[in-house]
């Protein structure tokens, strides 16, 4: 289909312009088909679409209430729509893959996989992977072993959401928050995740090997939820050169000068700061700090 969209302001280079933009074979053109479908865009800005690197909030439409699963395939279509009514045309699932039970277990991060391999013709948005693996899921690793040679790739960031809340002593909110979504009681699910706090001496070898996996088939790493320079120092050693959601300043900092991307929450932007008291989005944007904001 050849468009030619007229009347807006169209994003061009560094800034805004009022010229119309032609749309042939899929490219953009220095002038109209003969047969290109006009839009009026008057009143508008026109924009490139929106790649969103690390989109979760399909989680929301996979478990609308805790302990009440949606069909992956009703999920995927519902916010296929959500993401292209705003602009986003390429969609990274955030599709975290855990120890706990419920939601974030390996048997529906597979259902989900599968669903995305069935459905992805029927889905407008470019909707691919982003494997967020939990460190301490160690039967976990053979499944993301395979599927980071999926086409199209997925991208890779290791997630360790153990190590705080144990060192928090499992501080009341969030162990209700993951009881929940894990569908057990508070003391169930502190059971196991003192069970896996008991093997975290095998976390740095589970690390190294699924970063290998992942040079190996080219796939892009990142580090998430990073805590210091120092933690960042050892993720780009193993091949994570982007820096997503840092915690602290520094740590942030400490990539923009290695020449890395960092890669900061659009809903941290939106509401001016963190839910997690942690790195102000709005005023690391106003400074220049992140290349990208998810």
């Amino acid at each position: 289909m050849d468009w030619l969209i007229e009347g807006g302001s169209a994003l061009m280079g560094g800034g805004f312009a009022d010229t119309p933009v032609a749309i042939t074979g899929g490219v953009f053109a220095g002038r109209p088909a003969a047969q290109a479908t006009r839009i009026d865009a008057r009143g508008l800005h026109v924009l490139p679409g929106i790649v969103d690197i690390h989109g979760d909030a399909f989680e929301v439409a996979l478990m609308p209430r805790p302990r009440v699963p949606i069909a992956p395939e009703i999920a995927l279509a519902a916010v296929d729509r959500q993401l292209v009514a705003n602009g986003i045309t390429t969609a990274f699932h955030g599709l975290s893959v855990s120890w706990e039970p419920g939601l974030r277990c390996l048997a529906n991060a597979r259902a989900f996989v599968a669903a995305l391999d069935t459905m992805r013709p029927h889905l407008a948005a470019d909707t691919r992977l982003h494997l967020r693996w939990e460190t301490f899921a160690f039967e976990a690793m053979a499944d993301i072993t395979g599927w980071l040679t999926a086409d199209p790739p997925p991208i890779l960031a290791f997630n360790d959401h153990t190590t705080p809340m144990v060192e928090a002593d499992y501080a009341a909110r969030k162990l209700d928050k993951m009881a929940a979504r894990a569908g057990i009681s508070g003391a169930a699910y502190r059971a196991l995740a003192e069970e896996r706090w008991a093997r975290r001496a095998e976390v740095p070898g589970a690390i190294a090997a699924m970063a290998a996996s992942a040079r190996a088939a080219g796939v892009t790493l990142l580090g998430h939820d990073e805590t210091s320079p120092r933690m960042r120092a050892e993720f780009r050693a193993l091949g994570a050169i982007t820096c997503e959601f840092p915690m602290t300043l520094e740590t942030a900092e400490a990539a923009r000068a290695a020449g890395e991307h960092v890669v900061l929450g659009a809903p941290n932007v939106m509401r001016g700061g963190s839910h997690n008291n942690t790195l102000d989005a709005a005023s690391a944007v106003v400074d220049g700090l992140p290349h990208q904001a998810e």
